[in-house]
């Protein structure tokens, strides 16, 4: 015998209560989905999906691929590029490895979560003895998050559930950051460097808060002088944006420009065969810069903390300065500059001014 289901529309109850949608997708293959315990989740489900269906962006989540296989199509696309490939291919490893083939529209926030407390209880692989840093778990789920926003874009998923992971907080953040006359000292020992690449890269950098790996590897067609913009298409997170040019990157950038007019790209060598390819990174120049500098305790990547700082500290925008340097969240952008802000200081400032009322002051005056 039949179990009687009560029809609304293309919604019906089943015999343990939980509504279901029952419906066609734009080529006429049949679906059925569990919406719910609440009519109210069935109704509002089924709505999202005309919805998405009358402005053409329905997605079929049964044919999304296994993770395994999507990471093999997400590789194709993105790992050519060797600076990124280094970083990104052991961490896309690790991932496949725990997802498998699970389909990528059935991953959740929570599987995301279970992953990130796995990883917490194994040793950091250097080792083998010091856990793993939250930074590097970080990373992970920072790969995932880009792999999936991905997914969105190319219409295999409707939503991307590792946006809503928020990271760890790193207790080893990192505050070194450049002073004015760290920074001009360190401008002029690369002028005392036989590297013809390195003082270009470390002055673009301070004025753009770019990563060292979107510096070398940025295309000239990626350069917008007309509008003032760099577009940054190779970056952590997959996701391309745009970098503000300011008036003396504009400068040194139009310099390189006149010196190597059919240059590909903005840094650019020759291998042994002649052919063109982004330049090599020069760490033996940089390690000499920073002796002769007598900077101690800094990396590349602390130039790009610099570019921030300063920002901040001028009472530039922090949202503006989230999306400069492409942070997933703003929520990064702010706890780490936030403090550094004048802006910022002078409005909790005001807030405070105006705790107490006018009859308060004049209660503590002894009127």
């Amino acid at each position: 015998m039949k179990t009687k289901h009560r029809r609304y529309r293309n919604i019906f109850r089943d015999e343990r209560g939980r509504w279901w949608l029952d419906y066609r997708t734009p080529d006429g293959k049949r679906r059925r989905k569990l919406a719910g315990k609440a009519k109210e989740d069935a109704d509002r489900m089924l709505r999202q999906i005309r919805s998405s269906v009358d402005r053409g962006e329905y997605v079929d989540s049964t044919r999304a691929p296994g993770f395994s296989d999507y990471a093999e199509t997400f590789m194709e696309r993105y790992g050519q590029h060797k600076s990124w490939y280094r970083e990104g291919a052991g961490q896309i490893e690790r991932l496949k490895a725990y997802f498998g083939n699970r389909k990528i529209s059935a991953i959740t926030a929570g599987h995301i979560e279970d992953y990130r407390i796995i990883r917490l209880k194994e040793p950091d692989a250097r080792d083998g003895k010091s856990p793993l840093s939250l930074s590097t778990i970080n990373r992970e789920v920072t790969m995932i998050r880009a792999m999936l926003s991905k997914a969105v874009r190319w219409r295999f998923i409707t939503k991307n559930p590792a946006a809503e992971v928020e990271d760890y907080d790193e207790d080893s953040k990192r505050e070194r950051f450049l002073t004015r006359d760290e920074i001009r000292k360190l401008l002029q020992a690369t002028k005392r460097t036989r590297s013809m690449l390195l003082r270009p890269v470390v002055y673009l950098a301070l004025e753009t808060g770019m990563r060292k790996g979107e510096l070398l590897n940025l295309r000239w067609q990626d350069v917008y002088f007309e509008a003032s913009k760099i577009l940054v298409l190779e970056t952590k997170s997959g996701e391309p944006r745009h970098v503000p040019m300011s008036r003396r990157a504009r400068w040194l950038l139009n310099k390189l420009a006149a010196r190597n007019p059919l240059a590909e790209w903005v840094f650019e060598s020759r291998n042994r065969k002649g052919e063109r390819r982004p330049a090599l990174d020069t760490k033996t120049a940089w390690k000499r810069v920073l002796r002769l500098a007598r900077i101690e305790d800094f990396r590349f990547h602390d130039l790009r903390h610099t570019f921030a700082s300063h920002f901040a500290m001028k009472g530039g925008n922090l949202y503006a300065l989230a999306e400069i340097l492409g942070h997933s969240s703003p929520k990064m952008t702010l706890d780490r500059y936030t403090h550094l802000s004048p802006e910022f200081i002078n409005e909790q400032r005001r807030v405070m001014d105006k705790t107490y009322s006018v009859s308060s002051e004049r209660t503590l005056n002894g009127h």
